[in-house]
């Protein structure tokens, strides 16, 4: 008898957790926007600054493009690159200036009614890609290409990696489904 009340006090319990419902109003206090700054570099390509205005953790909705911000990078020699704005939140350099490897660069962003953002980052070195390999495989019936890149990550260092890929081609399958 001991052992089917300690059931019916679990389930009580289970069902008992799985029925609440517990609704929170939380009244965030208000905050001005602020700038948003995204680069991603590499030495193969001109500088490239993506400029947003930040969203309160209540918002929905894409982020705001900012235009007319002084955008900047500069290097450790003092060496400034001025960025200008060509649309939807972009700013490039327009002087073919690219990042070198081994060098530090601060990217410096003002706009009127805004505080200025600024961040650091260096170019770091090269890492030796070992091989590729690619294949051509079915997933459902549908043709993919699988890829497997081998490189030689530097010892005794703290890295990050990136991939980025570049599509000639999209090919978009379309199919009905029978329900």
């Amino acid at each position: 008898m001991r052992t089917l009340a300690k059931y019916i006090f679990f389930l009580v319990i289970v069902l008992g957790l799985f029925g609440c419902e517990s609704i929170i109003d939380y009244d965030l206090p208000p905050s001005d926007p602020k700038l948003v700054l995204n680069c991603y570099f590499t030495n193969d390509s001109i500088w490239k600054v993506d400029i947003f205005k930040s969203k309160s953790i209540m918002e929905s909705g894409d982020f705001e493009f900012v235009p007319g911000a002084q955008v900047e990078i500069s290097n450790q020699n003092g060496t400034v690159y001025p960025l200008t704005y060509i649309g939807v939140g972009e700013y490039i350099s327009l002087e073919n200036a690219i990042p070198q490897i081994g060098a530090n660069y601060t990217v410096k962003a003002t706009r009127l009614n805004f505080e200025d953002i600024t961040a650091t980052a260096a170019m770091p070195s090269k890492v030796e890609i070992i091989s590729i390999d690619t294949a051509s495989v079915q997933n459902n019936g549908y043709p993919e290409q699988e890829s497997k890149i081998t490189f030689l990550d530097p010892a005794n260092e703290k890295n990050y990696y990136s991939l980025k890929l570049n599509f000639d081609q999209v090919t978009v399958f379309q199919y009905d489904s029978l329900l």
